[in-house]
């Protein structure tokens, strides 16, 4: 409850305001400071919540709340009143046959006639004792003679005070526990200029506060706000103190109180910035010396993982995370820190398996992402749906039986962002005859131009074919265009060095890869024999035997661990490099040429420092 400061009040007139207090309190309503318009018989009291207003339940219900006491016979339901003294007594209170103040007197006498079936039912009559002397009990009640009446009940009788009517019979008494008037404990929290002031319920039928400041001796505020245990000041800088009277339904008060200072505070503000993304949370105000809790909103940013914030809008790593502790005394901007998401992709399928059975069954799923998770469904043949099995990782693999042939299974991949990404479903079965290489493709050499041919034999049933390349400069397999079993290509210098394999599938979706093999272009020239390097004054001097059919030869050069570099073509069976430097080593090595194609070289060389 937050209140707005009323008009100062002077200390001299606390006093006056507590004892108009106490006096409108006693004239509620007759002699004993009923007050009908309070909480206990509104909006706290069931029975008024039912519809029930101006029942005798009602009323004992709410006298009984006035008195701190609420009434609860444990079963959810409280019965008509002639039900009460037995209900009471099940749910632990104690009840008997002598009188008490504070007590609910019960009685069998008390009928209702239903309107529509003019029936006549017996629902009893509660009264509520607030005096005993001697052979006379002094009660309040509801539902006779109006919603509200005071009386005097001789008990030797059960004759009323009020008329001449003949005497009732009384069941019993229900004793209430009412706690002795106390005053309440005062709590006091106070944050810059905002104050919360809270205290324990001591029974009271309603709470006085007021506000002192202690340097100027004004009360800026004073009012009496019911059943509250909680109220919110906003004050200004100094020393101050609170009451809180309780008011007892029996006219009595207690009162605790609280001291306290509220001191200016300059707050300092920690904003957010969402550095490229979109959704920072609001600015934050920090009280100096306090730690402050993050705000634990989270920016996006389409294809970016938040990880977090940090004060320089560079950072590659989180210094706060949201909800988190924030300490400086500083007016601070706060950065959010991005990584850059790898888009989650299946780089390769997990494939349908045929084989016999007592065979293992593996299912593998490769993909691309951050920090990867997987999770296999299955669907055996005799079900309708998906379910998760147990298997998290990239391979699933399960020995192949005639019960779990047929069996239908997919993965999902998920990264650590969230994403998910769904294989192909594939199926396992129980298949025979097993597919089978009979033989392999093997690999080719011959000169350029000639046809470089692959063939797979296989045994299956319904065998198809499709064979993958991969040229030297290449990272990965391709599919190609050949869907037979032989695969056959002119063979090039540009081709040469290119492998390929071969996948065959039977008609049960079972899949054999044969061995990888390569083609190659042959070498028509040998490498010429390098017979000699020596050093002169003028170079370096490199010969070596003729090869049979060149035509001319071509001179080759590096140092240390460098690479070849062409020094020139000679139709001579030696070389001088002239452009050396002094004490500097060099390597060489020498190419035939026929006409047509270069040979082979000798790749470790002939060496030779120059003079």
């Amino acid at each position: 409850m937050q209140r707005a400061m009323k008009k100062a009040v002077p200390l001299a007139l606390i006093l006056l305001l507590l004892l108009a207090l106490f006096t409108m309190h006693a004239a509620a309503v007759g002699n004993y400071g009923v007050n009908l318009e309070s909480a206990a018989y509104l909006d706290e009291n069931p029975f008024y919540r039912a519809g029930l207003y101006g029942q005798c339940t009602w009323y004992c219900y709410g006298r009984a709340y006035e008195h701190g006491v609420v009434l609860n016979w444990g079963n959810g339901s409280f019965g008509n009143a002639i039900d009460w003294y037995s209900n009471a007594s099940a749910a632990g209170y104690l009840c008997d046959s002598v009188p008490s103040a504070n007590s609910i007197m019960v009685s069998p006498d008390g009928w209702w006639t239903d309107d529509t079936t003019g029936i006549t039912y017996q629902v009893g009559h509660v009264m509520y004792v607030e005096a005993v002397d001697g052979d006379y009990a002094y009660i309040t009640e509801g539902n006779f003679n109006g919603a509200y009446h005071e009386d005097v009940i001789q008990l030797s009788t059960g004759r009323r005070n009020w008329g001449n009517g003949n005497g009732f019979s009384i069941t019993g008494y229900i004793h209430l526990s009412v706690p002795d008037p106390s005053a309440p404990t005062v709590s006091v929290s106070v944050s810059g200029s905002q104050v919360d002031c809270s205290w324990n319920d001591v029974g009271a039928s309603s709470y006085y506060v007021y506000v002192q400041n202690l340097d100027t001796g004004e009360i800026p505020y004073g009012d009496n706000i019911g059943r509250s245990f909680f109220i919110h000041f906003q004050l200004a800088e100094g020393n101050w103190r609170v009451y809180v009277t309780a008011v007892y339904s029996s006219d009595e008060m207690k009162s605790g109180q609280k001291d306290f200072t509220v001191k200016t505070i300059v707050n300092y503000t920690v904003s957010y910035d969402a550095n490229g993304g979109s959704g920072a949370p609001a600015a934050q105000l920090k009280t100096p010396g306090e730690a402050l809790t993050l705000s634990s909103a989270v920016p996006t940013r389409e294809g970016y993982s938040f990880l977090g914030w940090a004060e320089s809008s560079g950072a590659a790593e989180a210094r706060y995370l949201p909800g988190g502790s924030f300490t400086a005394d500083a007016d601070t901007v706060l950065y959010a820190v991005w990584q850059q998401q790898t888009v989650l992709s299946i780089t390769r399928q997990p494939q349908n398996y045929a084989g016999p059975l007592g065979s293992r069954a593996t299912f593998t799923v490769e993909a691309e992402g951050d920090g990867l998770s997987y999770q296999w469904w299955v669907k055996n043949r005799t079900v309708t749906k998906f379910s998760k099995s147990s298997i998290t990782a990239a391979t699933y693999s399960v020995t192949l039986t005639e019960a779990n042939s047929g069996r239908q299974l997919y993965c999902v991949v998920t990264d650590a962002f969230g994403n998910s990404v769904q294989t192909d479903t594939v199926t396992m079965t129980v298949a025979t005859p097993q597919l089978t290489i009979l033989r392999q493709p093997a690999n080719y050499t011959g000169p350029a131009g000639s046809t470089a041919v692959f063939s797979v034999v296989a045994e299956g049933e319904e065998l198809t074919y499709q064979w993958y390349v991969k040229k030297p400069s290449a990272t990965k397999f391709s599919k190609s265009s050949i869907t037979a079993a032989t695969y056959s290509v002119e063979l090039t210098a540009a081709r040469s060095g290119n492998r390929l394999y071969c996948v065959v599938t039977d008609a049960y979706g079972n899949s054999v890869q044969t061995d990888t093999v390569t083609m190659t272009v042959e070498q028509s020239l040998a490498a010429p024999v390098l017979t000699g390097a020596s050093a002169g004054p003028n170079g370096i001097t490199v010969t070596w035997n003729a090869v049979e059919g060149a035509t001319k030869y071509r001179v080759y050069r590096k140092t240390g661990s460098g690479g070849w570099v062409s020094m020139g073509d000679v139709t001579t069976l030696s070389y001088m490099d002239g452009a050396v430097l002094s004490g500097t080593t060099y390597t060489y090595t020498v190419k035939a040429f026929d006409g047509s194609d270069w040979g082979d070289f000798d790749t470790e060389g002939i060496s030779a420092t120059a003079q």
